[in-house]
């Protein structure tokens, strides 16, 4: 029950490996249509005007779209609140680096129970330096409308 979607800012970062920094501004807002487009259809749509205007000088931007496009629609069924907090990995990309460093610096352990402790202090360790989520209030309300109390229980949340 789950959706993979590609993290929005690292494919537009991945884009501009492409871009010369005359055009980056350009580029830049062609893919900001796409990626803030209401619908799929209105992303198809900015997909295919990104193609036309700049196809010819960045294929491989419009590439790269097109072959991870799978990857990238799932983001456009939810609302406008919880793609705001969605569009980036950047904070599950962090907590992974975290579990990361605390396995590669210490390989081996006595048991499987020792592992789970170990990666459990690593979580709790990174949560200090957690800060608020931009956005967060507006889309939690918008996840307890679509999933509902039982799955996204208010009263555990705050």
């Amino acid at each position: 029950k789950t959706l993979t979607q590609l993290c929005i800012v690292h494919l537009v970062r991945a884009s501009l490996r492409y871009v010369t920094a005359k055009d980056s501004k350009a580029v830049v807002a062609a893919l900001k249509r796409i990626y803030q487009s209401t619908n799929v259809e209105e992303a198809t749509a900015e997909l295919e005007k990104l193609d036309a205007d700049w196809g010819s000088k960045y294929r491989a931007v419009v590439r790269l779209w097109r072959n991870n496009w799978d990857n990238i629609i799932p983001f456009f069924q939810f609302p406008k609140e919880i793609r705001k907090v969605i569009y980036t990995t950047n904070a599950i990309e962090s907590l992974n680096m975290s579990l990361r460093k605390l396995t590669r610096n210490r390989r081996i352990f006595p048991n499987d129970e020792s592992a789970l402790k170990a990666l459990y202090l690593a979580i709790k360790q990174a949560s200090r330096n957690w800060k608020t989520i931009h956005n967060w209030k507006p889309a939690l309300q918008t996840f307890q409308l679509m999933f509902g109390e039982d799955r996204v229980p208010l009263n555990l949340v705050y």
